[in-house]
């Protein structure tokens, strides 16, 4: 009745070493998740396992955002780890970030360790959440907030059609990470219209 989601993005690797260290640090995650950890409990433990991980003798440094959805009751619990927040959108509002918590410091950075607040919200039936790493949102020469704005705006467009949530996808990979050289992650899930789900 929960699903687990993890959205990360591993700073200063090659994409194939940044690809090795973020299965292992999503494979952290969703194990503490599943193990009944929240959000915050498990970035904590995420980020005590990172520091001790090494690349070539280099530490490791990522953000993230970790997230439960509770099936019956369409509540979305996240933490963030320097990351951008879940975006929601498809609800009937306008499409808009969640900021009910404010994030923690990337994992692997904080030297004894680091502490993640969490935040809770109730879904409206058919509202779509977006988790995307940065390489969908920055822009050489642009402030972070014209690029969160831009991933708002798509958001919105993709979801006013009530499409699929690949349609959604497509469209936003298509709108707002073409001509990107950074890697870019783009998760959606979508509570269910009528009861739980």
């Amino acid at each position: 009745g929960s699903i687990p989601c993890v959205v990360g993005d591993v700073a200063g690797r090659a994409p194939e070493k940044a690809a090795a260290v973020t299965v292992q640090i999503r494979n952290l995650a969703r194990a503490h998740l599943l193990d009944g950890a929240g959000p915050a409990r498990a970035l904590e433990k995420v980020d005590a396992a990172t520091r001790a991980l090494e690349d070539g003798g280099e530490l490791v440094m990522a953000t993230a955002a970790v997230a439960t959805y509770e099936v019956a009751t369409r509540s979305l619990t996240y933490a963030l780890a320097g990351h951008l927040p879940p975006a929601v959108a498809g609800d009937g509002r306008p499409a808009r970030f969640l900021d009910d918590t404010r994030p923690g410091p990337p994992l692997g950075v904080a030297r004894d360790g680091a502490c993640y607040g969490e935040a809770t919200t109730v879904l409206a039936g058919g509202a779509v959440v977006a988790l995307v790493t940065d390489g969908l949102v920055e822009r050489r020469g642009e402030l972070l907030d014209e690029g969160m704005a831009r991933v708002l705006t798509v958001l919105d467009a993709a979801c006013g059609g009530r499409r699929c949530l690949e349609q959604v996808a497509d469209q936003l990979m298509a709108q707002l990470g073409e001509g990107q050289e950074d890697d870019r992650c783009l998760l959606l899930l979508e509570a269910a219209r009528h009861g739980g789900g």
